[in-house]
Order: C-alpha cells, then sequence, then structure tokens
C-alpha cells in the first residue's frame, strides 16, 4: 500500500476515535442540558403557582389595608406636642387648619411609646381652638389630674380622624371602670374620712375621761380623788380601830372594877351583920 495510504487509514482510524469520544461527551452534555432545562422548567411552573399564590395573597392584603385605612380614616404624622394646662389636660398641637384640622372636631391622640417603637393611645381630644399652624385640644373623656405628668411631650404625637368602633369601645369599657373605681375610691375615702373624725371624737372623749380620772395641772382627777378619799378612809378606821380598842379596855376596865365593888360590898356586909344582931 502506498504510504499517503496508509496514513489517510491511521487518520481515518484516530478521528473516528475522536468522533466516537465527541459522540459520547455531546451526548452526555445533550443529557444534562436536558435535564437542566427539565428542572428549570419544574421550578418555572412551581414559581408561576407560588407567584399566583403570592398575587392573590397581595390582592387581599390590599383590600385588608383599604378596610383598615378606612375605619382609620385621616391622620396626622409625627406632630410636635405640649401642655398647656395641665390640671384641665390641654395640649397644645402643631397641626392646624392647613392641614384640615377644624375646631370643635374630636381627634384621636396617640403619644411615643416608652420604648421609642410605635406609638401609645392617649385619648380622644376636641379640638378647642383651631389657628393656622396650631391647635388646642381638651380632653374628651372623664380627665383625672395626674394624668399629664405621665404624656411624653414633644415630637412624635399622631392624631386620627377616627379610629375603628371595636377600640374605640374598649376605651370607653376602660373608661366606665375607670369612673367604678373612681366612685369606689371616693366612698371609701368618705368612709375613713367618718371614720377618722369618729376616732377623733373618740380619742376626745377619752383624754376627757383620762383627765377626769388623772387630772389636770389645774384640777385634781378622780383617781387622786379617790387616793386621798381612801387614805382618809384608811386614817378613820385606823381611829376607829382604836377607839374600840380603848372602848373594849373601858369595858373590861369597867366589869373588872364592878366585880370588884361587888366583892367589896359583899365584904362589908358579912362584917356588918354581927354589929347589927348584937344590938
Amino acid at each position: 500500500m502506498h504510504i499517503i495510504g496508509k496514513v489517510c487509514a491511521w487518520l481515518i482510524v484516530i478521528l473516528a476515535g475522536v468522533a466516537i469520544t465527541l459522540t459520547a461527551l455531546m451526548a452526555q452534555v445533550r443529557n444534562s442540558w436536558a435535564k437542566k432545562t427539565a428542572d428549570l422548567k419544574a421550578q418555572c411552573e412551581t414559581s408561576q403557582q407560588e407567584l399566583a399564590e403570592k398575587q392573590q395573597r397581595l390582592r387581599e392584603l390590599e383590600k385588608e389595608l383599604a378596610r383598615i385605612t378606612l375605619d382609620w380614616n385621616e391622620y396626622w404624622s409625627n406632630v410636635q406636642v405640649d401642655i398647656l394646662d395641665p390640671k384641665r389636660g390641654m395640649i397644645r398641637a402643631a397641626v392646624g387648619p392647613d392641614r384640615g384640622i377644624k375646631q370643635g372636631q374630636t381627634l384621636y391622640a396617640f403619644q411615643p411609646a416608652a420604648d421609642g417603637k410605635g406609638t401609645v393611645f392617649v385619648g380622644p381630644f376636641v379640638v378647642d381652638t383651631a389657628r393656622q399652624g396650631q391647635c388646642g385640644l381638651r380632653p374628651a373623656w372623664r380627665f383625672r389630674p395626674g394624668e399629664p405628668e405621665k404624656w411624653r411631650y414633644g415630637p412624635g404625637w399622631r392624631f386620627r380622624a377616627a379610629i375603628p368602633t371595636a377600640t374605640l369601645a374598649v376605651f370607653r369599657d376602660l373608661e366606665v371602670a375607670f369612673a367604678l373605681s373612681d366612685e369606689l375610691l371616693d366612698a371609701k375615702q368618705r368612709y375613713l374620712a367618718a371614720q377618722q373624725q369618729l376616732k377623733q371624737s373618740a380619742q376626745q372623749h377619752l383624754n376627757f375621761r383620762l383627765a377626769e380620772l388623772h387630772g389636770t395641772d389645774q384640777t385634781p382627777g378622780l383617781v387622786q380623788a379617790l387616793e386621798e378619799e381612801e387614805e382618809a378612809r384608811n386614817e378613820l378606821l385606823v381611829q376607829v380601830d382604836l377607839l374600840r380598842r380603848r372602848l373594849k379596855q373601858t369595858v373590861a376596865r369597867l366589869e373588872q372594877l364592878r366585880a370588884e365593888n361587888q366583892r367589896l360590898a359583899q365584904q362589908l356586909e358579912r362584917t356588918a351583920l354581927p354589929t347589927t344582931a348584937g344590938r
């Protein structure tokens, strides 16, 4: 065979081996891409399903947000608040008619929370005065002295034109509970005052009785008088006892003298009888 034919034969064998190798690699790559394509297709279908579910959830949340926003109505955020009259709980807010505030309107106030996260409901306020850039508000609930001392003045307050009925009902229930507690506290305080008055009267009566018993700097007391009377009585008893003893001794002496007299009389009679008989 010619040498060129041999070279071509070997070249064909080599190329055939390379072709077989490349064909195997191509089949492996094709299978890999086919698997990736199937996986991506399944993942795409799953993602489309999740996307549809999340879009549905988004629409539901948007409806819920619209419903909640409707209940809360208009609001004013990050409002500066200062105290006007602490005895009446009146405050001044840096928001006025230029932002839609009207005199006589009821606003629901929220103050910054103690930890700086969110706000805390304070209560409803009625707009007493409204002018450019500010308004004066007074509490629209049963105000209690000392409450303004617990409010955190400054920026960060929020006012709303309305709040949900359920939340307002909870606030009213608490207000009724506070009113009942105030009435109970007032009744207990009046009862305590009456008891204190009775105690004071009893103490005065006790002091009077003690003065009667022990006396004062000006007048002696019953105890001293009784002690003096008891001492006088004891002295009298001693004197009476002494007189009784003397009387007893006198009676004994009298009896003794009487007996002696009788003896002497009898003796005289015996000595006188013979003389009379001799005559």
